[in-house]
């Protein structure tokens, strides 16, 4: 058997198919599986050891999807399962296999709960189990054992050798604590000046490092959070530092992960961390949380605009960022001592 899945984006949508590629490696032991995946967020599932070929999304302005469509023809696939449901996909899965599945993103229920309040979610359905929910016709169910990253040895002796060099003890701590203070959009991220309040807390109390995760391009804004925090030799900005692989590597050494609704919050569920989920314009209902991890999600609850959106906005369409601002730096230091109790 010749399975494809579709999943071009975003990184956290990603690192959410892992336990789909466990579950037909199960099911269908021989099977031939690919995903195909944006170049940028390929590494998350290169050495993935369910996946066969890692087939890697570049600009359809370089190599059109027909090229694209035509190439994957070739490969004669039984089973199609797109995971993604863009324009995109539905263009490239058309007549591709003999049995196409097709992820139901319950885009009505959503459309009601943003607009109109209405909800209509039975209950909290993870993004995982959506995406295993499409794959009921292959006769699979949920293992329940949660999302994967896989990385090489190599990784972890880079992260020691290279990464962290010159940091005097960082390994020796006895408390490293994570800190992702970005998402990709305004109304998904905890307000700044907290973030070097819990900072502060948590070195002078708690004795912590803090490891700063973020993207590339949000490197200056968490090295403008670090020079705010009154002992900041304890605090490591790794913001376009570090790899993907590298990130969930380094993620393996945090008591506790603090961080907004994005791509590091699923990160560290795949490596199995605590993790404290701070959730402001988005809800539960979306499927984005915690999935199969010890987590605590912190949120604003009976706030009549919320949510505003599914993915985020650039600012509060009311004006007050209630959704954020009501979340108090005592709430998240509270959550972190109690995982460092446990």
């Amino acid at each position: 058997m010749r399975i494809l899945i579709l999943r071009l984006s975003s990184l956290g949508d990603v690192i959410l198919t892992t336990p789909v590629y466990r579950l037909l490696r199960k099911k269908f032991p021989s099977a031939q599986i690919d995903v195909l995946v944006k170049k940028e967020f390929a590494e998350v599932l290169r050495f993935n050891p369910h996946i066969n070929n890692v087939i890697e999304f570049g600009s359809p302005r370089v190599l059109p999807l027909r090229i694209i469509r035509n190439a994957l023809k070739l490969r004669a696939y039984d089973v199609v399962i797109d995971l993604h449901n863009s324009l995109r996909t539905r263009l490239l899965r058309f007549q591709l296999a003999k049995q196409t599945l097709v992820i139901d993103k319950d885009l009505w229920k959503r459309w009601l709960l943003v607009n109109l309040k209405a909800n209509l979610f039975e209950k909290k359905l993870s993004i995982p189990e959506k995406y295993i929910r499409t794959l009921a016709p292959l006769g699979i169910e949920n293992d329940d054992k949660g999302l994967e990253i896989f990385f090489p040895d190599e990784i972890n002796e880079r992260v020691k050798n290279v990464i962290m060099s010159g940091v005097e003890g960082l390994f020796e701590s006895k408390k490293i604590i994570a800190i992702c203070p970005t998402a990709r959009h305004k109304t998904k991220i905890w307000l700044k000046e907290n973030f070097i309040q819990l900072a502060n807390e948590l070195i002078e109390k708690h004795d912590a490092t803090i490891l700063l995760f973020a993207a590339p391009n949000e490197s200056e804004y968490c090295e403008s959070i670090k020079t705010e925090i009154r002992n900041s030799q304890s605090v490591i900005n790794l913001a376009g530092k570090i790899s993907l692989l590298e990130s969930a590597a380094l993620m393996d050494l945090c008591e506790v992960v603090v961080t907004n609704d994005s791509a590091n919050l699923h990160i560290a569920a795949a490596r199995k961390k605590n993790v404290i989920a701070i959730f402001g314009s988005t809800v539960e209902e979306f499927g984005f949380f915690p999935y199969r991890t010890n987590a605590k999600i912190l949120q604003v609850e009976n706030l009549d605009c919320r949510p505003c959106s599914h993915i985020g906005l650039e600012e509060c369409p009311k004006g007050h960022f209630r959704c954020m601002k009501d979340i108090s730096m005592e709430m998240v230091v509270n959550a972190v001592k109690e995982f460092l109790r446990k």
